[in-house]
């Protein structure tokens, strides 16, 4: 290399490592209520993606959470809760469209969005169970349902849960679409 090349590659490495190789993007869970009965209306789920004021570069992310949100932590008292894998689960619309790149929204430095999808929250399985629904969806382009995995919680008890952020999809024309792993805070939900 001779002349600008090497104070440009320099240049451009500088970014990547003040962030350590990835923008600080941040997966915030608030919950409607920390505190339920089996018979209460179940607990919906704040969620919000938030790059940091301090990163360099905007970061494109997904703001639907079929397919892009996931358990990545759910305990009860401490005890793993394992979940079902459920092929036949059906909804009024495939939850794995957000998958195809039309709910991607580019976040400058200090800016956020909320994930939203009916899917995001404690909903009343058949059992009549709280149920967290976790969306398995094709990598890629793909529009297809891989089933989802269903979290219940039958038992009274404290839970622990923490979801994480990943966008397999198309990026829709976009640039900079983040695709790592973003974990969220954990939050305490207590069942009586």
């Amino acid at each position: 290399m001779t002349g600008w090349a090497p104070a440009l590659l320099l240049l451009l490495a500088l970014p990547l490592a003040a962030s350590g190789g990835s923008p600080p993007l941040a997966l915030t869970v608030t919950p409607s209520r920390i505190e339920f009965t089996r018979d209460d209306a179940p607990s919906a789920l704040k969620l919000t993606l938030e790059l940091a004021a301090s990163a360099v570069t905007p970061v494109t992310v997904s703001t639907y959470g079929g397919g892009s949100i996931h358990v990545r932590r759910l305990t009860r008292n401490g005890v793993r809760v394992k979940p079902q894998r459920d092929m036949m689960v059906s909804f009024f619309e495939d939850p794995c469209l957000g998958n195809i790149g039309w709910f991607l929204v580019t976040l400058a430095p200090g800016e956020s969005a909320r994930v939203w999808g009916h899917t995001l929250g404690l909903e009343r399985g058949l059992s009549g169970d709280p149920e967290l629904l976790d969306i398995r969806c094709e990598k890629g382009a793909a529009v297809h349902n891989k089933g989802v995995l269903v979290y219940s919680l039958p038992t009274p008890g404290v839970y622990e849960l923490q979801l994480t952020y990943r966008y397999t999809g198309a990026d829709g024309g976009c640039e900079h679409v983040f695709r790592g792993d973003v974990p969220s805070n954990v939050i305490t939900l207590h069942l009586r």
